[in-house]
């Protein structure tokens, strides 16, 4: 009959990719089941970067025990190395009017439906998490954001530049027989950006 909602098995593939392309629409550079250079043979349900910081997304259907089983997946594909942020969506059971729902047919029930959604993230203490929450696309999207500008926050990425401008400076001493070394060094910083922050940990002390 007309207008009558049936539950759908449209595939957790399928909900991954259809989620990476209204995320792209969001302005998130998302791509959905794709084979990423660099990743090896894994396949991330949803891999987004975001100002230079990875994000995977994992998304699997609502069943018992799914929480658990993307909050562990999550924390592998951090300690794995493959991101700095991985957030898991829980997706509901969707109905279509269509017994056999297209991709278009699938993006319409995304964008009306209601999700959980958990994030982790690398700090400086480990791994952190948001908690469950219930989102929308739009709330998604915004959430991706948070947890970059978060992660920025805590200056992961400053103290990582500080340690390695310090690495740099001891193996500097240890190599002073290489002649010019000060230049090498002085032009490696410039290249990878570590003066400023080189001159401001001088500046602490």
């Amino acid at each position: 009959m007309k207008g009558v909602k049936t539950l759908s098995m449209v595939s957790e593939e399928t909900l991954n990719v259809v989620l990476a392309r209204l995320l792209l629409r969001r302005g998130l550079r998302s791509l959905g089941e794709a084979r990423i250079h660099g990743l090896g043979i894994r396949k991330p349900d949803v891999f987004m970067v975001v100002n230079g910081v990875k994000v995977i997304l994992e998304g699997k259907y609502r069943r018992v025990g799914v929480k658990e089983e993307l909050g562990e997946k999550c924390r592998e594909r951090i300690d794995e190395g493959l991101c700095e942020i991985c957030i898991s969506v829980e997706y509901p059971q969707l109905s279509f009017s269509s017994l056999f729902p297209n991709m278009d047919d699938v993006e319409k029930s995304l964008l009306t439906t209601k999700m959980e959604s958990n994030v982790v993230w690398i700090s400086a203490e480990g791994s952190r998490e948001s908690g469950w929450m219930s989102v929308g696309i739009d709330d998604l999207a915004t959430l991706v954001r948070n947890s970059y500008t978060s992660i920025v926050t805590e200056d992961m990425l400053g103290k990582a530049v500080a340690s390695l401008a310090s690495t740099l400076n001891r193996v500097a001493e240890k190599v002073v027989q290489i002649p010019n070394v000060d230049v090498l060094v002085m032009r490696v910083k410039n290249a990878m950006g570590l003066q400023e922050v080189s001159g401001s940990a001088e500046e602490n002390e």
